[in-house]
């Protein structure tokens, strides 16, 4: 189940501290189906829906009731259920650089090849925060920095910000 489900806190003694979540009932393999598009195929779509083409790569044999696989490029696809508002659904959950450089998960749907969800995990963003060897032209790299390059901790850099861009539909 693709972000759905319970999760519970436990103590130590065995206790249980809460439990929260959005879980799904009455799901069955047999009501969801089997899917009639391949993993390759779910690949190759959610590149296209970013409208680049995808890296040529060889899938390996499937493994697991997910149906997980690798391709030669490093890219995965597993079988995963996907709530929708119409009800679940049978989809590929993609994880990959189908352009070589950023990274991103999508889900597809197993039976129609629709792409219904993705994030971009690795769009890089360079807000206004540098570590003083990467200040913008024109600023000192010594003395008083303006208050919003000191606002980062050193460790987070032009080049290592991260800003994640969810889509889907609705």
């Amino acid at each position: 189940m693709f972000g759905n489900g319970l999760k519970a806190n436990v103590a130590r003694d065995g206790r249980l501290i809460n439990v929260f979540g959005s879980p799904v009932a009455g799901l069955t393999d047999a009501r969801l189906g089997t899917p009639t598009i391949s993993a390759d195929f779910a690949r190759r779509r959610a590149a296209a829906d970013l409208k680049v083409s995808p890296r040529t790569a060889t899938a390996s044999r499937p493994t697991g009731a997910t149906r997980t696989t690798t391709f030669s490029n490093g890219d995965r696809a597993l079988l995963v259920i996907f709530q929708t508002v119409g009800g679940p659904r049978l989809a590929w959950q993609t994880l990959g650089f189908p352009d070589g450089q950023r990274l991103f998960l999508q889900i597809v749907d197993a039976k129609n090849g629709r792409v219904m969800f993705g994030i971009s995990l690795t769009d890089a963003d360079n807000d206004l925060a540098w570590d003083t060897g990467r200040m913008p032209q024109g600023w000192p790299a010594t003395g008083p920095q303006p208050d919003w390059a000191r606002m980062a901790p050193a460790e987070f850099t032009a080049t290592s910000a991260v800003t994640t861009n969810v889509y889907g539909v609705g």
